[in-house]
C-alpha cells in the first residue's frame, strides 16, 4: 500500500487499516444517528474494528519530508500570487 506508507511517513504516525472496508465516515454517521434515535449510549453502539494491518512510518525519512515541506512553505506565496485572484 504505497499511499498508506507515504501518508504514515509524511505524518510520522502509525496507521491502522481495518479488516473490513465499511468502516468510515458513513458508518460513524449512521451509528451516531442510531444512538440519537434509540437513546443507546455510544459505548453500546461503537465497537473498535478488527485491525488487519498497521503501517508504521519510516522515521529515517523525516528529515527529507521536513526539508521538502519547508521548501513548499517558502514557495507557496509566490505560486499563490502567480495563480491570480481566487473566485
Amino acid at each position: 500500500p504505497f499511499w498508506l506508507q507515504t501518508l504514515a511517513n509524511a505524518l510520522g504516525v502509525s496507521l491502522n487499516v481495518p479488516q473490513k472496508g465499511e468502516f468510515g465516515a458513513a458508518l460513524g454517521a449512521a451509528r451516531l444517528a442510531m444512538a440519537a434515535h434509540s437513546g443507546a449510549t455510544l459505548s453500546d453502539i461503537m465497537t473498535k474494528p478488527e485491525i488487519a494491518q498497521t503501517v508504521e512510518p519510516d522515521l529515517s525519512l523525516s528529515d527529507a519530508y521536513e526539508e521538502k515541506y519547508a521548501q513548499y512553505q517558502a514557495l507557496y506565496p509566490a505560486v499563490k500570487s502567480a495563480m491570480g485572484p481566487q473566485q
